[in-house]
């Protein structure tokens, strides 16, 4: 399987709620927005990359995107971007990763692919351990073959709600990833103070 047919989608679509409201795809972090630092990572690994966003569009698509507002009640979560971002999918499979990700692994869609080559998987998500030892899944990195828009349609549909019940849902494959810091998320305004305390990005 090949990087050329995937597709990336960045979800920057949330309410950014424990930050204080703000747009977390566009905070700063070492002079450049969030999201630019994960869709320099994400599109050498991709064919084409788009972004899921509800506001300051235009921000977004200065970063050379095509950018897709919800389609439906963005309450829905993480979910409700990956059912808008599923249609302009050309691809056989779709990577999604939150905008908030900025060490994210630049093997990701490589290693996730041959972790389930030769295997009927129609998904797949990293797997971690953690200094202490303790294991991690990571649901919002999540590859997807691009077919699962009616099955995440009915999922939600149905009340489905989290990422983590939907590729539980799925049988997702694991796929075990060495460096557990490349798939932290910045999620509050002190999360990205510590971040760029201890990076020089």
């Amino acid at each position: 399987m090949s990087v050329d047919n995937v597709t990336g989608l960045i979800l920057a679509g949330g309410r950014g709620t424990r930050m204080g409201g703000a747009d977390k795809g566009l905070e700063i972090l070492g002079g450049m927005p969030l999201a630019m630092h994960v869709l320099w990572r994400l599109a050498p690994q991709a064919q084409e990359v788009f972004v899921n966003a509800n506001r300051n569009l235009g921000a977004y698509e200065g970063m050379g995107c095509t950018v897709i507002p919800d389609t439906i009640e963005t309450s829905k979560g993480p979910l409700a971007g990956i059912l808008t971002g599923l249609p302009s999918c050309e691809t056989e499979w779709m990577m999604v990763v939150p905008c908030n990700a900025p060490q994210l692994p630049t093997n990701l869609i490589s290693q996730l692919l041959t972790g389930i080559e030769n295997k009927q998987s129609v998904a797949a998500i990293p797997c971690t351990t953690d200094p202490q030892g303790l294991a991690h899944t990571h649901p919002l990195f999540i590859l997807i073959r691009s077919e699962l828009y009616e099955n995440l349609y009915d999922f939600i549909h149905s009340g489905g709600l989290d990422i983590e019940a939907w590729s539980t849902h799925l049988n997702c494959e694991k796929v075990k990833f060495d460096d557990h810091e490349a798939f932290t998320c910045i999620n509050t305004v002190a999360d990205l103070h510590a971040f760029s305390s201890k990076t020089k990005m």
